[in-house]
């Protein structure tokens, strides 16, 4: 269950991923206020909330984060010593 503790506070969101064959990948970071919202019909700014890929419950409450900064970034890890992969 989402908290009312975390209403108003600027938070960070990350996501990302790396392939481990090729040792690359990316990584996305969204920083912005967020608000406590209760129902999908306050999910405003969302293509159709009542498409999402979860069910809806009445009541159901959600942490929703405005984008305030938005950066990303491709990276390659350094293959450990030995590694001839």
């Amino acid at each position: 269950m989402v908290s009312h503790r975390f209403d108003g506070a600027v938070l960070g969101f990350e996501a990302g991923t790396i392939d481990p064959f090729t040792r690359t990948g990316w990584t996305v970071l969204v920083v912005g206020r967020s608000r406590f919202v209760v129902g999908i019909d306050t999910l405003s700014g969302f293509d159709d909330p009542a498409r999402a890929p979860w069910h809806h419950v009445p009541g159901d409450s959600y942490l929703v984060v405005d984008v305030g900064r938005l950066t990303g970034h491709r990276t390659t890890l350094l293959r450990p010593d030995g590694d001839r992969r």
